[in-house]
């Protein structure tokens, strides 16, 4: 098992978990989690765990993250919250006013195919007056409600959305956000605080990066030249992704820290920007 970031505060108090807050973002072959204290939102422990490539690709998923759980101590003890996001599954947004819990069915028509075990959830996107529906079929989900009782699972597309709203700007209309993990990206677009586009695309090359944006931004009707994105996840200044879209798209940045969490002196050093998902799983209810 490898891993990439091993982040302590020393206000971390491990006979106080029951007041922490424990946010976990499960990938295909890693596994992130974080742990808040509740009162204040401040980020006390960072973890990044995940097997090596060469032992990856033999080892069952359930297997895979049995073992990391069952290695990471801070796993063990109760929390006061635990909430859970999956980065593979896909979601439908639906307009609250017009959701229909009888045919809920029927909004993942597109998004599952018929030999695909269904098992659907529904995320209330409040702020947004949006419901995220998704399927959540999968067995990890099993193992970790074991481990974690009183878990909640989210789509990745709740904390993304949430997180988003959270980070309007007050002085400016349009405004398109991107978040990146291994080789899929979330990207939204909001006008005056309203969401008017929203999706998840895979991406092999920084061209299909670009592909995917420009034409989000021309189904909108909005001007890359004027209006900003900002950009969050596995992404960074000097990645082929941030110089591709630098050449088309005028306002161009980096997603500043999140509002919502406080960040102590040992995070300071990392950048928050890899994340954003995992900590605006503070805004989920």
């Amino acid at each position: 098992m490898g891993i990439k970031y091993n982040i302590i505060e020393s206000d971390f108090q491990r006979n106080n978990t029951s007041a922490y807050q424990l946010s976990i973002l499960v990938g295909v072959d890693s596994l992130v989690y974080s742990i808040y204290d509740t009162v204040s939102n401040r980020l006390l422990v960072l973890r990044s765990c995940g097997f090596d490539k060469k032992n990856s690709e033999s080892i069952d998923p359930i297997e895979k993250l049995s073992s990391i759980i069952g290695q990471e101590d801070l796993l063990g003890p109760l929390y006061r919250r635990v909430k859970i996001a999956f980065i593979e599954p896909s979601a439908s947004l639906v307009p609250s006013r017009l959701y229909n819990e009888q045919a809920k069915a029927t909004y993942m028509d597109e998004l599952t195919s018929p030999q695909h075990v269904v098992v659907l959830q529904v995320d209330d996107i409040d702020p947004l007056k949006i419901k995220a529906v998704y399927n959540t079929g999968h067995k990890e989900m099993d193992l970790l409600k074991t481990q974690f009782p009183t878990c909640r699972f989210y789509n990745l597309a709740t904390p993304f959305l949430l997180g988003c709203h959270e980070m309007l700007p007050e002085d400016v209309n349009e405004m398109a956000f991107a978040c990146f993990e291994k080789e899929t990206f979330q990207m939204a677009i909001f006008d005056r605080g309203e969401l008017l586009f929203y999706n998840t695309f895979s991406c092999k090359a920084a061209s299909d990066v670009l592909y995917f944006v420009l034409l989000a931004f021309e189904q909108n009707n909005m001007d890359p030249t004027v209006t900003p994105l900002l950009m969050a996840g596995q992404v960074v200044q000097d990645s082929e992704i941030y110089k591709t879209l630098y050449r088309y798209i005028s306002e161009i940045s980096f997603m500043p820290v999140p509002t919502f969490v406080q960040v102590g002196k040992n995070a300071a050093s990392t950048d928050p920007n890899f994340f954003f998902h995992l900590h605006s799983l503070l805004l989920c209810k």
